[in-house]
């Protein structure tokens, strides 16, 4: 497979970095026999069913596999990367083969830096590792796999890992083109029966990545062309799969949407949205979720701007609906709105507090803020966490 170049400019012209290969469908699987591999790690959310991970273990042709189910849940943090760097006993796999949702192929992504920088220290190297494309080269002696088991993510085509701070609760992201997986397996199959909380969600969280991506101040004319097909076919598809749950054509086309949504991400960065609701996660929000929360009242803010205005309004006429309106409509399909009101109330955030001031500090040191279309200060990103905005904003979100 073709590796990448190493230019590191961050989005000097318009450009599109995508993964070398593709495979999509019901026999997408059978690609995993043109790969030849001595030692291959096959990493599995919680979730996937057995009948799906053998099979992936029979596609294999490597001579062996050390096939691991992801420890811990929620996002991925260090301490999941080092439980499965001990599974592999100082062994560094030539392909790793991640297949589950977006926090299974970041935790795929983060293993990968330290097979390949053992020497680094997530602690006494963390500064290094949050500035953009700081880290060494990557993919040396190791090749990624994707098989994406929601459609949403975008992270098997995103240069960003995740990795969640476990003192702190916060997010930090990791950035390199080494991380844009060499070859992705969209099989619809992997979709079948996940819950509408699930699918819907992810649907959310591809729908944001368009419209965030398209309006960020990163201009690309190229992904603004993947945007506009992306969120009118997930706001159609979504619909559809809601009427049809077993569809495997629905599934794939939504599967593609969310893909090219996820390219645009990555070249066009996202927005405020994100920052929001990448907090959330100390709480036990699900990203998607949090994301349907705030990308009403974010698109509010930024229409203030004349270009975002008529951005936006384009956007929806080309989709045939309001974005607002079909993000609620999903939300409430999946069963996804909370009364965060009486989480504070009870004490039930999972043993974080509530602090609306420090939520907002993080939020705006948030590498997602320094792409939003109209500059914010700490202040007004505070405004967002009232307590009381959120249960009004999970009911009404066409408002803001």
């Amino acid at each position: 497979m073709m590796g990448y170049s190493p230019i590191r400019m961050l989005f000097p012209v318009p450009r599109l970095l995508t993964n070398p290969d593709l495979f999509a469908g019901p026999r997408g699987l059978m690609a995993l026999k043109g790969i030849g591999s001595s030692r291959t790690l096959l990493l599995t959310g919680r979730s996937l069913r057995q009948n799906l991970r053998g099979e992936i273990k029979k596609m294999l042709a490597a001579e062996s596999v050390v096939a691991v189910e992801r420890p811990g849940m929620g996002d991925p943090d260090w301490d999941q990367v080092t439980s499965i760097l001990s599974v592999l006993a100082g062994d560094v796999p030539d392909l790793i083969v991640a297949a589950g949702g977006g926090a299974v192929l970041d935790l795929a992504k983060l293993v990968l830096l330290r097979l390949a920088w053992p020497e680094s220290d997530p602690v006494k190297d963390e500064a290094r590792m949050s500035r953009p494309f700081a880290v060494p080269p990557l993919k040396n002696r190791t090749r990624m796999c994707a098989i994406p088991t929601t459609a949403g993510s975008g992270a098997e085509v995103s240069s960003a890992a995740l990795v969640m701070n476990g003192a702190a609760g916060s997010k930090s992201a990791i950035i390199t083109h080494d991380f844009i997986y060499d070859m992705v397996v969209l099989d619809p199959r992997f979709l079948l029966d996940i819950p509408r909380s699930v699918m819907m969600s992810g649907v959310i969280d591809a729908m944001t990545h368009a419209v965030e991506g398209t309006i960020s101040n990163v201009d690309n004319p190229l992904a603004d062309a993947l945007a506009e097909t992306a969120l009118e076919r997930l706001g159609r598809l979504g619909r559809q799969w809601l009427g049809d749950e077993g569809d495997m054509t629905t599934i794939l086309q939504l599967q593609y949407a969310a893909h090219m949504a996820g390219m645009v991400q990555n070249h066009c960065g996202v927005g405020i949205c994100h920052s929001l609701a990448h907090q959330l996660a100390r709480f036990g929000v699900g990203h998607g979720e949090a994301n349907g929360v705030f990308l009403a009242p974010v698109l509010a803010l930024n229409r203030e701007e004349e270009k975002v205005a008529r951005r936006l309004d384009h956007m929806e006429s080309l989709a045939g609906f309001s974005i607002g309106e079909r993000v609620a409509e999903f939300q409430q399909a999946g069963g996804l709105a909370r009364d965060f009101e009486a989480l504070v109330a009870g004490n039930r955030l999972g043993g974080s507090v509530w602090n609306a001031e420090a939520l907002a500090e993080d939020a705006w040191v948030d590498v997602c803020t320094r792409f939003n279309p109209r500059s914010v200060d700490a202040r007004q990103l505070q405004s967002f966490y009232p307590v009381s905005r959120l249960n009004r904003w999970m009911t009404v979100r066409s408002e803001p």
